[in-house]
């Protein structure tokens, strides 16, 4: 979730809407993402994608918001499949291709 200014102030987990969807059928008609939004420590591009698996594994998410370091605006998103497919991709590179 962002503001009006595009600034990340939460995500919405697949988890908590599952939650929601078993406990609180009846108010589904008026919930609002911001009644069920987490906050999250979104990364940076120049964070090592070490730091960004620590704040998936943190936070018990596969997916984090990727902001600009000055603005703090959402440039993106990054999941686990992202990294992976990054660590595999120099993997590849150091065994000569």
């Amino acid at each position: 979730m962002v503001d009006a200014d595009l600034r990340v102030v939460g995500m919405v987990l697949m988890a908590e809407l599952g939650r929601v969807a078993e406990d609180q059928r009846e108010l589904l008609p008026i919930l609002l993402a911001a009644d069920v939004a987490t906050p999250v420590e979104p990364v940076c591009p120049g964070d090592s994608l070490l730091d960004t698996v620590r704040k998936m594994g943190a936070r018990g998410t596969a997916t984090l918001p990727v902001v600009d370091p000055r603005t703090g605006r959402l440039i993106g998103i990054i999941d686990r499949g992202h990294v992976l497919a990054i660590y595999e991709q120099s993997l590849a590179m150091e065994g000569g291709g």
